[in-house]
């Protein structure tokens, strides 16, 4: 969270807020309710869905485009960097300098091109190869089940995005991490 002054008022930023559980959710509601006078609290995320019926009542929603592949590569190109993704990269940054600056950084990018080589894996039915990568694939950090769900998206295996939107799940409540990598592949082979 990030706090700012602007004259008399305090700005509380809050990146990422779709990652809020429910108990953080519900904490918020009573500030969203009955908010400080001169306080000016703005969340930021991907998906409106994923806040509480109650939260999402409460705030105004701004929805901003996405920008063009040109403006994202002129930005980079301000910080001296290079645009260099691959189609699949590209589809998955899909208009977000957030995405596009997260892949600029070299764990990112392999993260994801082992994704995609988990992906062709299952594609071709090599399970071995597959169960292998994938056990080297830690998906505690949701990075990579977005990665994930995305390329399978991409690939037009419809299946699989359900099946990773439930491993996201299982994670997301305490899941053993190694039963569900292992489940998740072996439903995206079948």
């Amino acid at each position: 969270m990030l706090h700012l002054r602007h004259g008399s008022h305090k700005v509380y930023i809050i990146n990422d807020a779709e990652y809020l559980n429910e108990e953080s959710q519900n904490a918020l509601l009573k500030t969203l309710e009955e908010p400080p006078k001169h306080t000016v609290i703005i969340l930021i995320a991907e998906n409106i869905q994923s806040f509480l019926p109650t939260v999402a009542s409460r705030v105004k929603q701004v929805v901003f485009d996405r920008l063009k592949t040109l403006e994202i590569k002129n930005y980079l190109e301000s910080l001296q960097k290079e645009y260099s993704y691959t189609t699949e990269m590209e589809g998955y940054i899909n208009g977000s300098l957030k995405k596009a600056l997260l892949l600029e950084q070299e764990e990112k990018r392999k993260e994801f091109q082992e994704i995609v080589e988990l992906v062709n894996y299952i594609e071709e039915g090599s399970k071995l190869k597959a169960l292998r990568l994938m056990d080297d694939i830690s998906i505690k950090n949701n990075d990579k089940l977005d990665y994930l769900q995305y390329v399978l998206y991409y690939r037009k295996l419809y299946r699989g995005v359900t099946e990773v939107e439930r491993a996201k799940n299982k994670i997301k409540y305490n899941g053993n991490e190694d039963i569900v990598k292992t489940m998740l592949v072996m439903k995206l082979l079948t």
